[in-house]
């Protein structure tokens, strides 16, 4: 809902939704939020680009296409010069926290960026290609295509209602995993 800035935005932060997805969930976000009383609570999380292997398998979201496509074309095409940040979350992490929220009935309505680290799509590209020990070479830019979304996000919330001491995944065993179940169960 963030839409492109320069500088880290927190949920406070102006909204400016690019794309319809976008536009669509922050519409619905707003509409949402005028149900919440005493009696029905409304949390809505903010997730950041999810990542990592799951049983409906997603191959639209950009670390999971880099180790698809370096497995299965031995590359990573990367969208324009790559400087863009980018939120992740991995898919065991959005578990986790989807789990405190089911199990702790007494928290109050909120809003919530869930986001584990930001990175340039560049670097992400790099950290995969290090952790599966594949020359950083094999990384491909399509410079004639442009990706307007750039932006770095926090959160003032996390800590607040998911605890300080909430453990996020580990990025290389989870490239790790992704990369073995992507074999295992052969994603095409």
């Amino acid at each position: 809902v963030y839409g492109h800035n320069k500088n880290k935005v927190y949920e406070n932060s102006e909204k400016k939704p690019l794309s319809t997805y976008a536009k669509a969930n922050y519409k619905a976000e707003k509409e949402i939020m005028l149900l919440k009383n005493k009696k029905f609570k409304v949390n809505a999380l903010r997730n950041s680009t999810l990542f990592g292997f799951s049983n409906t398998m997603r191959l639209d979201l950009v670390i999971n296409i880099f180790v698809h496509n370096l497995m299965k074309r031995n590359k990573i095409y990367i969208d324009g010069d790559g400087k863009q940040f980018r939120p992740f979350i991995s898919v065991s992490d959005i578990i986790k926290v989807y789990e405190k929220i089911i199990k702790n009935n007494n928290q109050p309505s909120f809003i919530c960026n869930l986001v584990s680290f930001n990175k340039t799509i560049s670097d992400i590209a790099i950290d995969i290609t290090k952790i599966l020990k594949v020359n950083s070479n094999l990384i491909n830019f399509k410079k004639n295509l442009v990706d307007k979304r750039n932006y770095k996000v926090g959160s003032n919330n996390f800590k607040k209602y998911f605890g300080k001491n909430f453990k996020f995944s580990s990025f290389s065993n989870e490239i790790k995993l992704l990369k073995q179940n992507m074999k295992k169960f052969n994603i095409k």
